[in-house]
């Protein structure tokens, strides 16, 4: 249950943009103290950890698997599996919205299953008072959305339902975290989504930090085939290209997956 209620350490290694020897630097933080929005303010200003070599010390990897997917693409993203027209006017939502759906059209589950239960993981931090923002916590809210038969394999439709959640999680009166039932309730999720924010920090002494993501390169169609939960970090590049960086989500739902191609485990969602 330590990965569902924020109880555990997260490591991160980060290389230094433009140095020659490639060394990285190893940062931990408790994520029951700290959520991914204070940590990468913390990051932005800190001293950096000395640097480690990759011949002697193995850096953390963020991810098992990892793919790009074209704006361009993103943009004429099929109606889904049994669309069959071949393409759909854009989905009028934000990119991220875009792609959260599109996944979850044209996911094995909804095709196999016909249902799929999403998770997009939703920062709070923004809601406290200036003079707080950097308190100690980990504020995150989970909107949670079944995809089924009444929505289809709309993508428009999958998006708006989830843009409805994110908003009712972030209304005024809304709690800033999740009850422990909200997290546990991920153990029956098929995917969390999660827009990321660590992959790169530009530091206050300009100093620009990439994230190690390791992991193995795949193809969208390989992570839409995988009849396993995942957690899916969604970035958006610098070139207006995304990339999802996906690991195993190890719930009630499905036992732990073999499958290949592989790489060493990641650790867990921010």
């Amino acid at each position: 249950m330590a990965h569902y209620t924020w109880w555990f350490t997260l490591r991160r290694s980060y290389v230094v943009r433009g140095e020659v020897d490639r060394a990285y630097r190893d940062v931990t933080y408790d994520h029951s103290t700290a959520d991914g929005e204070l940590f990468v303010a913390r990051l932005r200003r800190v001293p950096l950890p000395p640097p480690l070599s990759p011949s002697t010390h193995e850096p953390a990897h963020v991810c098992t698997w990892h793919c790009t997917v074209p704006r361009s693409e993103l943009c004429s993203f099929p109606r889904g599996a049994a669309g069959g027209d071949g393409g759909v006017p854009n989905v009028r939502e934000s990119e991220f919205l875009q792609l959260v759906a599109h996944f979850c059209a044209n996911s094995t589950f909804l095709r196999r299953d016909g249902h799929v239960i999403s998770t997009v993981l939703v920062s709070t931090r923004h809601k406290l008072h200036a003079r707080e923002r950097e308190r100690a916590g980990s504020f995150l809210r989970s909107a949670r959305v079944n995809v089924d038969a009444t929505l289809g394999t709309d993508a428009q439709s999958i998006a708006d339902a989830h843009r409805r959640r994110i908003e009712h999680v972030l209304h005024p009166s809304a709690p800033l975290c999740d009850s422990i039932a909200d997290r546990a309730a991920k153990m029956t999720t098929h995917y969390v989504f999660n827009k990321w924010m660590l992959h790169t920090v530009v530091r206050d002494d300009g100093v620009v930090l990439d994230v190690v993501r390791g992991g193995t390169e795949v193809e969208l169609s390989f992570l839409l085939a995988l009849h396993v939960p995942l957690e899916l970090k969604c970035v958006k590049e610098e070139n207006a290209t995304w990339s999802i960086l996906a690991s195993p989500l190890h719930t009630w739902l499905y036992p732990p997956p073999s499958p290949s191609p592989s790489s060493s485990s990641p650790s867990t969602t921010e």
